[in-house]
Parts: C-alpha cells; structure tokens; sequence
C-alpha cells in the first residue's frame, strides 16, 4: 500500500516519494488520478497528449508544457467541477509563464535599473 493513499482512497499507481517536487499540474493530476476522478488515457486523449506524460508528470519526474496546463485547467473545470478552484489556480499560473516566456510581463528575478541623480 503507498504510504501517501489516505484510508479508502482510491489509487491509480501514480506515486512519487514524498520529497519529489510536483508542479502545479502535476499535483492536480496526482490528486485527480489517485482519487480516481480521471483516468490517464481519457485525459491524454483529450489533451493531444500521451498517457505516459501526465502520469510521468504526476509523479514529478516531468512537466507539461504551458499549452497543455491551460488545457488540462479547462478540461478540469468542466469535467470534475470539484476542482474548479485548483484549475483556475492552474490556468493562471500558466497564463502567466507563457507572458513571461513572451517578454509581455517583467521579470522578478532581474533588479530594475533606475537612473541615478
């Protein structure tokens, strides 16, 4: 038994040790997936995607790339309504790294330069 499924919990098999990091999407699958409330293939073909790296990124060993979040965030919200709030939170967070990578929005990771009187 994983030491990480709660009693009566569903699992998918999709574990990863408690030190591995997830990304947003891949705790939201993670949690999706043990609880039973999607099924990887369903959502792989959903998302144009293959099985293997959602469940590869639910375990933390992969991340999907920002496209795939902000479908895998609409495909939530519409297919268990439960986790609206998770999806949202996933969207955003997508949303905001494609603007980053598109130079729309500042880096925080930069010091601003200002003029010096």
């Amino acid at each position: 038994m994983n030491p990480e499924a709660r009693a009566g919990e569903r699992t998918s098999g999709v574990h990863a040790p408690a030190s591995v990091r997830r990304s947003t999407a891949g705790r939201l699958l993670n949690e999706l997936f043990t609880r039973g409330a999607l099924v990887p293939k369903d959502v792989a073909s959903a998302l144009r995607t293959t099985a293997e790296l959602l469940e590869a990124c639910a375990a933390g060993r992969a991340t999907l790339p920002h496209e795939t979040q902000l479908r895998l965030a609409a495909l939530v919200t519409l297919w268990v309504p439960e986790y609206e709030a998770k999806a949202r939170r996933l969207f955003a967070q997508a949303q905001a790294a494609l603007r980053v990578e598109a130079n729309e929005t500042a880096s925080h990771l930069t010091y601003p330069i200002t003029q010096m009187r």
